[in-house]
């Protein structure tokens, strides 16, 4: 039988681990941390992370989501990744919590895996991006959004502090929304106007809309769904029908 060793025990792991086994090889999946789930079961899922897809479609094809559709938080996914590992019997092929380094291999303990084949499903997001050239002259405190955490937002409830966040992607929006909340001392830069639009369609305050999509079992508005894949297109839309107004400072 032919083996295969796979690295990673995120989303792309565990699919292809059940893949592999349903084909017939022999596959075991390698994960350095203590649990499966890949960044949904780090540290790296930062608070009030919500998925930027609903929960319908974020489910694999052959494990559908049975509950009613929301966009789910980090932990709500997780719960749902280990669902699927157990699900098709997953847990028994995936090796955890032996990371590997310089020392393991100086010592004699660094672990071999002869397989035939190899597939490396560790994701883009495992190291991130150095600081800017730009900012190399910036003395003062610098956070990477993998740094975020409840004690970093709480410092800046408590000693309204004044910051910049660079970028509005999917983190940098989740983020300058919750620490928009805390502080107004804060200015997002981004390179190009953003398209910022609401989870869902209807007249409640910003704010509390907010709140409500990050607290309750809420329905999703089919015509949010459909311009996931193209925002930017839709943005006058998404204008048009939410009268949006943002409430940070963008520049």
């Amino acid at each position: 039988m032919k083996s295969v060793a796979i690295i990673g025990a995120g989303p792309c792991g565990l699919v292809a681990l059940k893949e592999m086994l349903q084909a017939g090889l022999d596959a075991t999946i390698y994960e350095r941390s203590d649990q499966l789930g890949g960044l949904f079961a780090t540290a790296m899922a930062y608070p009030n992370l919500h998925l930027t897809i609903s929960n319908w479609a974020m489910a694999f094809s052959d494990f559908p989501d049975p509950s009613r559709m929301r966009y789910s938080t980090a932990a709500d996914y997780l719960l749902y990744l280990q669902d699927y590992a157990h699900h098709f019997g997953l847990e028994r092929h995936i090796s955890i919590a032996r990371r590997q380094t310089k020392e393991d291999e100086n010592d004699g303990s660094m672990l071999h895996v002869q397989a035939d084949a190899l597939i490396v499903a560790t994701g883009n997001s495992q190291v991130p991006n150095g600081v800017p050239s730009q900012l190399a002259g910036f003395k003062d405190r610098i956070v990477h959004s993998s740094a975020y955490d409840e004690s970093f937002m709480q410092e800046v409830a408590d000693k309204k502090l004044r910051g910049l966040i660079v970028g509005g992607g999917e983190s940098g929006a989740v983020i300058s929304a919750d620490l928009c909340e805390q502080s107004p001392k804060l200015t997002v830069w981004l390179r190009r106007p953003p398209c910022v639009a609401m989870r869902y369609l209807n007249r409640l305050d910003e704010t509390q809309q907010i709140k409500a999509n990050q607290t309750i079992d809420f329905p999703v508005s089919i015509f949010l769904e459909s311009i996931t894949t193209n925002r930017l297109g839709f943005a006058q839309n998404v204008y048009l029908y939410t009268e949006l107004v943002p409430s940070c400072c963008f520049l």
